[in-house]
């Protein structure tokens, strides 16, 4: 599985803010850490709330000078966006969407290697009975 970043990616991501990038490594970090079934979600969060580097966003009401484009059909027209939040909560709903689909070539994969281990144990308690 690949990721397309784009032909501009590093020249993008060598000029975001130094805290950003840091911020970013630490989020995709802890993305990693939440999907291996090991991990202790309590525990997890524990862990990051006693982190004095974790990033809390405050929820303000910061005017933002930008117009984010809807793909929806039914909305054709540009809808500003209006506070810190609302860019926040656009940014997450197009991340969401991006890990799904990201997800979904491993989640069939999974599929298939646990419907052949179930398979081989039927097999094998169907010769030993």
């Amino acid at each position: 599985m690949s990721l397309q970043l784009g032909a501009n990616f590093p020249s993008r991501w060598l000029s975001a803010e130094k805290g950003v990038r840091q911020q970013f490594l630490r989020e995709l970090n802890n993305v990693c850490v939440l999907l291996d079934p090991k991990t202790d979600f309590d525990e997890w969060k524990d862990d990051q709330l006693a982190d004095p580097d974790h990033f809390v966003p405050e929820k303000t009401a910061t005017p933002v000078k930008e117009t984010v484009h809807h793909n929806d059909s039914s909305t054709k027209a540009s809808l500003p966006i209006k506070t810190l939040v609302e860019l926040e909560q656009k940014l997450l709903k197009q991340a969401d969407a991006v890990i799904e689909r990201a997800l979904d070539p491993i989640r069939a994969e999974l599929r298939t290697w646990i419907q052949e281990q179930i398979r081989q144990e039927i097999h094998a308690m169907e010769k030993q009975g």
